[in-house]
């Protein structure tokens, strides 16, 4: 993990201050990880990322601002849905705004899921890029948005 610039080093002491409390911020997100983050995780596992958002399941039940997590983009609905399950189990219940790619090519989609590091949701991506058919045409959501729609329409209301 890269050293901090200063005495801020994550989410959780930015909103261990007071500040967004004291200056009225009504709405606060904070990210998920569906797929894991080597970055806080070096060891690949989960532990770091689910204690922080037990913390902030916590956090989000003593602040007056209403709370969601949001997440990186995403190709491949499974591992979203586990996590999302997974976090359910775990009292986590702030809602959860899933990051969606929108229609661009292949190429692109491939290069950007490198950099921000969705690396079990690249094999998606990697598995069409082996039909050159689907290489010129752009690459949609569609699929990926049906599968977690349907899965919501499942989830019993509580």
């Amino acid at each position: 993990m890269a050293e901090p610039a200063g005495p801020l080093d994550s989410s959780i002491s930015m909103l261990e201050t007071g500040i967004f409390d004291r200056l009225g911020y009504k709405r606060l997100h904070v990210a998920g990880h569906p797929e894991g983050n080597k970055d806080i995780d070096a060891d690949g596992s989960t532990l770091r990322l689910d204690d922080a958002l037990q913390w902030k399941q916590r956090f989000s039940e003593r602040t007056d601002a209403a709370m969601a997590i949001v997440t990186q983009f995403a190709f491949d609905s499974a591992p979203v849905i586990r996590w999302a399950e997974r976090l359910q189990q775990a009292g986590i219940c702030m809602p959860i705004h899933i990051g969606v790619a929108g229609p661009t090519k292949l190429q692109t989609l491939i290069k950007f899921a490198i950099a921000c590091g969705v690396g079990p949701s690249l094999s998606v991506l990697q598995k069409r890029a082996l039909d050159l058919r689907k290489l010129l045409v752009p690459h949609e959501p569609n699929d990926f948005v049906t599968n977690l729609a349907s899965y919501k329409l499942l989830i019993p209301k509580v």
